[in-house]
């Protein structure tokens, strides 16, 4: 479900705009001592080593995104990784930033100790609603569960040059609740800066992801003493208050800062908004600052522990997960006067240590806390790689899925090794898929048995054209994207002659959102009638309304790919309201 890759103008701009940006939370080396000393307090700037993985919301990897953590950027390699090995920055606020095409910016702040080695992985949301309009006109989008975002018409204006804007325009968002499994995910951080400049700690009741970008893909804004409005839904409104702060994320401090107050309309928040940003709903609470060491059964630390708080009382999540670090230190802020749960889990989700404690306002010392150990192994596959003409593969890599995780591995010269964690010595199987970027080819799915240990000598061949299978669709102006192989995109069989149904389910699930359609015509290009069309999105049932026709621009051969679009009014079948949509697919011919 990944975007197309932008262009060279535009990652060269983003280039320019995060290198520029490094002043945020990073740190001017020239103004540091000569030898930061290293010591087990927090200390105003800090020498660290930094690591991580960036992946979507499936777990797969996310590559070529650019990190900027510290003075430092870098850009993500195949499988999602990046490294910085040594970095001066903010001990309190050590802010990582995360670009990827297609997907919202996110940040994570971590608080950190000097000559430590941390270890982060963030999760990216992809932008899959959007709305275009004219800068001059204002626009509205709508989202999910009666969410909403306003733009009135003349308040844009172009973010680095400050100046009016009147071009095209598109607007990303999402809103999430924090009943949903994934909000704490894209949380960047508990912390957040009173309006009277104390320090507090956020209770959140929803949460907003904003993106405006002009017609080339500058950043927008929206010009000083305007603003924008957003209805956020309200997951339990029942215990939610009258009225709750707005707070945005701000990148230079690395915490979120209170502006403003959201007002409770039935399930609903109504809040008018200053900026372009990542905003959430929430109440500032006490806030106090936990130390703790987590170590194995010898009391030496357990580097990297996955560790998350919970209220100690109704068992609802109170953070994200955060890694200790290198030496096992765990060092966050938490809510003050306030009952916790703390879970400390392994890489495969198993809790090796759990503690609960009360807190004040001040800073917590929790001392070692000794965990389980647990059953872990690796499994390393390597081998030759070929293309259709049996000579190596230089440009290309290997998709590989293993217990359910998407990985890749970059071949070089024909050859490929790749480590992979896992939680189990079962015997199960790992399927391979070969892609040969040069030849635009990949291999039929290689199925190799594993269980623990390597194994060498794998020999694939890449004789298979590339599928590019998708389904765009926009709906009153709001835009959705499926896409194979992560969504089900299929001809289907039918008896009737000259008849072509298409099958979109997503994520493969049919309970999920879908789109079918059927056009009658025969296996040729050309404008052929729709007989029958249906859309699901976000349990709403969308049928057509009057006549559509069904613009085929190309009719490949079995193995080849069927193209089109079309366009025209849809009924929704809950309110009965008449609203327009499109329609763009390419889908692999299968009959």
């Amino acid at each position: 479900m990944l975007r197309p890759i932008p262009g060279a103008s535009l990652l060269l701009a983003l280039l320019v705009l995060l290198t520029n940006a490094c002043s945020k939370t990073g740190v001017n080396e020239d103004s540091l001592p000569d030898s930061p000393s290293v010591n087990k307090s927090i200390t105003k700037y800090a020498r660290i080593g930094l690591s991580g993985r960036i992946t979507n919301e499936k777990d797969e990897p996310v590559s070529n995104a650019f990190v900027r953590a510290g003075n430092q950027l870098t850009q993500t390699d195949r499988n999602g990784h990046y490294n910085f090995s040594s970095i001066y920055t903010n001990a309190n606020a050590t802010m990582i930033e995360v670009e990827a095409q297609g997907y919202f910016r996110d940040y994570k702040s971590l608080e950190v100790l000097d000559g430590s080695t941390q270890y982060s992985s963030i999760t990216l949301k992809q932008k899959d609603q959007h709305l275009l309009f004219g800068a001059e006109s204002g626009g509205t989008l709508l989202l999910q569960k009666e969410g909403e975002i306003s733009i009135p018409s003349g308040v844009i204006i172009d973010k680095v040059s400050n100046t009016s804007y009147s071009g095209n325009t598109r607007m990303d968002g999402f809103i999430i609740e924090p009943s949903s499994a994934s909000f704490y995910s894209l949380i960047p951080t508990i912390r957040g800066l009173r309006l009277d400049k104390s320090d507090a700690v956020l209770r959140f009741f929803s949460l907003l992801l904003l993106d405006l970008t002009g017609s080339s893909g500058q950043p927008l804004e929206i010009s000083a003493g305007d603003h924008l409005s957003v209805k956020f839904p309200i997951a339990d409104a029942a215990n939610a208050p009258a009225t709750a702060s707005l707070w945005y994320y701000d990148e230079v401090k690395g915490q979120w800062i209170e502006e403003g107050k959201a007002i409770k309309e039935g399930n609903i928040y109504k809040a008018n908004l200053s900026r372009i940003a990542t905003w959430s709903v929430a109440l500032g609470e006490p806030m106090a600052k936990l130390n703790a060491n987590v170590t194995d059964r010898s009391g030496n630390g357990l580097s990297f522990s996955r560790v998350q708080l919970f209220d100690a009382n109704d068992g609802s999540a109170l953070s994200g997960i955060l890694r200790a670090d290198d030496k096992g230190y765990i060092n966050m802020p938490v809510h003050g006067n306030y009952s916790l749960l703390m879970k400390v889990s392994d890489d495969c989700g198993s809790v090796i240590a759990t503690k609960k404690f009360g807190t004040g306002t001040g800073t917590i010392w929790l001392g070692k806390l000794g965990s389980e150990n647990t059953e872990s192994t690796t499994v390393v596959l390597s081998g030759k790689m070929m293309n259709c003409k049996n000579a190596p593969i230089h440009s290309g890599y290997v998709k590989i899925m293993l217990d359910g995780k998407l990985f890749r591995a970059s071949i070089s010269d024909g050859f490929f090794e790749i480590s992979l964690p896992r939680c189990t010595k079962e015997i199960t199987t790992a399927t391979l898929i070969v892609v040969d970027d040069a030849g635009g080819m990949e291999s039929q799915p290689f199925q190799q048995e594993v269980s623990s240990g390597r194994y060498d000598n794998i020999e694939i061949s890449a004789c298979n054209k590339q599928t590019d299978q998708y389904i765009s669709y926009t709906i009153n102006g709001t835009n959705y994207l499926l896409q194979a192989p992560t969504d089900s995109l299929v001809q289907a069989a039918i008896n009737q002659e000259n008849k072509t149904t298409i099958l979109c389910y997503k994520e493969a699930d049919k309970n999920k959102e879908a789109v079918s359609f059927t056009f009658a015509g025969a296996p040729k290009p050309g404008n052929y009638p729709v007989s029958t069309l249906s859309i699901r999105q976000e349990k709403l049932q969308f049928t057509p309304s009057g006549v559509i026709a069904m613009a085929v621009t190309d009719y490949g051969a079995p193995g080849e790919f069927i193209k089109g679009s079309c366009s025209g009014k849809l009924r929704d079948g809950s309110t009965g309201k008449i609203i327009p949509f499109s329609i763009h697919f390419k889908i692999l011919r299968r009959f």
